[in-house]
């Protein structure tokens, strides 16, 4: 409610999208200049935020809205610079908390900020899709490269070959297992 009042009064959702990048980069920051004080027993970052998978899901928001301003943004080098520069940061930050649906978030919204951009151009239909592939294969390749070789890594690999095989009780990782099963009932009650 607040929020939305803030976003009515200001007329434009700028800065709302700036403190989410300024939230994540001031934990980031305290985050990898903290030392061993963030990091788990398992060894996975977990931040300010107490906790690996939320501190990974602020980072992919950060990385998503830093590749939409990257992208999006026409008049300043700089700005842009910036944003890619930030985008790497969280991406390097989520692969150190092993969050493997962070992972997967910022991979998705390199693919969705490559398609977002294309569509909004005008245009030719074939270049403009030929480019959404393009961008978003180096974009999702590029941070599957970096996943893969990433301290996590398992974790990821895990994922792939659960859903590959179909199966997520058979990974050896109870958590997917578990949230299959979430996800298996979320279903099945949305459709009723």
């Amino acid at each position: 409610f607040i929020t939305s009042n803030i976003l009515v009064w200001n007329g434009d959702s700028r800065f709302y999208w700036l403190t989410i990048v300024a939230a994540a980069l001031l934990s980031g920051v305290i985050t990898v200049t903290g030392g061993n004080e963030f990091v788990g027993l398992d060894g996975r970052l977990f931040g300010t935020l107490g906790n690996a998978n939320a501190f990974a899901s602020l980072l992919a928001a950060g990385v998503a809205i830093c590749l939409a301003v990257a992208v999006m943004e026409r008049r300043s080098v700089l700005i842009r610079a910036m944003a890619v520069l930030s985008a790497a940061f969280f991406l390097y930050l989520v692969g150190r908390t092993g969050s493997r649906m962070g992972m997967l978030a910022c991979m998705v919204a390199g693919f969705a900020v490559a398609a977002c951009s294309q569509f909004g151009r005008k245009g030719r239909v074939l270049p403009r899709l030929v480019g959404i592939l393009v961008v978003g294969s180096v974009l999702v390749g590029g941070s599957l490269y970096y996943f893969s070789g990433a301290e996590f890594a398992d974790r990821l690999a895990a994922l792939t070959m659960a859903a590959k095989g179909g199966n997520f009780s058979n990974v050896g990782d109870s958590s997917l297992s578990n949230r299959a099963l979430l996800f298996r009932r979320a279903l099945e009650m949305g459709l009723d």
